[in-house]
């Protein structure tokens, strides 16, 4: 299934932040390295024209410790702050696709409804572990953000109102 997602797909970003040890066992989640790899093929394969995908790491130089061989590839360095890595990656985006299907605004703008949707997620009484939104509330939060913002209209039209139906969301007081 990811195979497919990234060769249908022009663009993939990876973070590569999570790679430490967690839990009794220090087990490290490795998903975002083995995508990673996954992507790099497509995009080395067509020299970048097919696929073009960007590598974000929370310290610098420290994924020379684990993936040693990313070390030509150019990754991003977002310090551990997610504000920073939407920043990054927004500008990353606008700098490799096309202005005609790139719905350009200001970076801050869209670093400050991050923070909105930030806001918001905390806001939710979710049905995820200690009342913490689940997957599908957070994304439903992003919907109603990125609507309110006009950056996305998929609701607007029968199909969208299908595909991706309302949650309906509870909130804190």
């Amino acid at each position: 299934m990811l195979i497919e997602a990234i060769s249908c797909c022009h663009y993939s970003i990876h973070d590569l932040s999570r790679a430490k040890g967690e839990g009794t066992e220090n087990f490290a989640r490795m998903n975002m390295p083995l995508e990673m790899g996954l992507a790099l093929y497509p995009a080395l394969a067509s020299q970048r024209t097919d696929h073009r995908c960007a590598f974000f790491i929370a310290k610098a130089h420290d994924y020379k410790r684990f993936a040693s061989d990313l070390a030509g590839l150019d990754p991003q360095c977002h310090n551990e702050d997610p504000y920073t890595a939407v920043a990054l990656m927004y500008e990353w985006l606008r700098s490799v696709v096309p202005a005609t299907i790139f719905n350009s605004c200001p970076t801050v703008e869209v670093v400050a409804k991050f923070g909105d949707y930030e806001q918001r997620s905390l806001r939710v009484k979710g049905c995820g572990n200690n009342g913490h939104p689940s997957h599908v509330e957070l994304r439903e939060i992003m919907y109603l953000v990125c609507e309110e913002a006009r950056w996305w209209d998929w609701r607007m039209a029968k199909f969208g109102q299908s595909a991706f139906p309302k949650l309906p969301l509870s909130w804190r007081d």
